[in-house]
């Protein structure tokens, strides 16, 4: 096997959430996930421990070192980044792909196989959204919309700005997939070479699926714990951040009845968050999930052993080098003291994979050196 699409996360969901986010990724064309857990949660953690296609983190405080970023963005950016860092090492990995916990990779393989460049850029459809959906399992989604499509649905009255902010609920710039490359600096929604110089692009029939608040109960769900007080860590546009903020001031108000409170919240969900689908389905901008199918490929025990203790190695390392600001040479640096604390007598093939990737990584360097005038 040497065409293996890992994924990468970090979630803080409950356990019917994580199981069908682990379902809906393996049948999109995923082998592996590589999820950071983000806070207590045994359930899910037993959970993914005991699914074979999975490989788990626990970023409490001994991974942290005593200083977890406040803003969840900045934890993502650290957390795909490292497992960048660890799978660079990992010579059957192909392909990985960062991904949020409402997301699901959608890929015909043969397609993404066929790209010989560094990145690529999967594009977003979003699930429509309805009061409730059969086994909550959204049927359609919605495509990207034209300018004059965006125009006529603002002067329709169906989005209240002609821009894609407003049409789509959540993010409209996909998710980028890299071959893991210590080189490569990923960020939420795209991907930098080593001197910044963006790499990823779209390219056909490669999606993630995104399920923003696609059911009544979603939206609350995802919506009920959106204090104000921590909205400003929050990268939400403003428009989300004032639904959320709504919403968790009618899901907490002290003087509604359980039944004015439900009534408002419907109220809330129908005005700013459902779609309207009979004018997206008369414009053509829905579609079906694409029919995937996918049978997920075991990573090799060996490989899967690999990634789970160059993970425990990387525990000490300092997290912040991953994130932006943080330089492939500092990257590499904490790469090798890993290897360093999982180094045992004799040949240990982990180990070599591991200095076999700097090894690459320097030379490039030197042959840098070599070119400069």
């Amino acid at each position: 096997m040497n065409d293996a699409i890992v994924a990468v996360t970090t979630l803080k969901a409950d356990p019917d959430q994580v199981e069908r986010f682990v379902a809906r990724n393996l049948a999109g064309g995923v082998d592996h996930l590589m999820v950071f857990l983000d806070g207590q949660n045994p359930p899910v953690r037993q959970l993914l421990e005991e699914h074979p296609h999975v490989s788990v983190v626990r970023t409490g405080p001994k991974y942290w070192n005593g200083a977890r970023p406040p803003r969840v963005s900045d934890r993502l950016r650290i957390n795909m980044n490292l497992a960048n860092t660890v799978l660079a090492t990992v010579p059957p990995v192909r392909w990985l792909v960062t991904i949020d916990s409402d997301e699901a990779v959608s890929v015909d393989r043969d397609a993404l196989a066929a790209h010989e460049s560094r990145a690529v850029r999967l594009s977003v459809l979003e699930a429509v959204s309805r009061r409730t959906w059969p086994d909550d399992e959204p049927t359609l989604f919605k495509t990207r919309a034209s300018p004059g499509e965006l125009a006529a649905l603002a002067s329709l009255g169906v989005i209240s700005e002609p821009d894609l902010a407003y049409y789509f609920r959540g993010h409209q710039e996909g998710k980028p997939a890299i071959r893991p490359d210590l080189r490569i600096r990923m960020k939420v929604h795209s991907a930098q070479d080593e001197t910044g110089k963006g790499l990823a692009h779209y390219a056909p029939d490669l999606y993630v699926l995104h399920y923003e608040s696609h059911s009544l109960d979603d939206f609350v769900r995802r919506w009920r714990d959106y204090a104000p007080e921590t909205a400003h860590l929050r990268t939400h546009r403003d428009e989300r951040k004032n639904v959320g903020i709504a919403l968790h001031a009618l899901y907490h108000h002290q003087a509604l009845s359980d039944r004015r409170r439900q009534e408002l919240i419907e109220q809330l969900f129908d005005r700013r968050v459902r779609d309207d689908e009979d004018m997206l389905q008369t414009l053509g901008l829905l579609r079906p999930p694409p029919s995937r199918g996918y049978r997920p490929r075991p990573l090799p025990t060996a490989d899967v052993h690999q990634i789970e203790r160059l993970l425990e190695a990387l525990m000490p390392a300092d997290k912040h080098v991953f994130n932006d600001g943080g330089t492939p040479e500092q990257a590499a640096a904490e790469l090798e003291a890993a290897a360093g604390r999982m180094a045992t007598s004799g040949a240990d093939p982990a180990v070599q994979n591991v200095r076999r990737t700097l090894e690459r990584f320097r030379r490039r360097d030197d042959a840098q050196q070599v070119a400069r005038p």
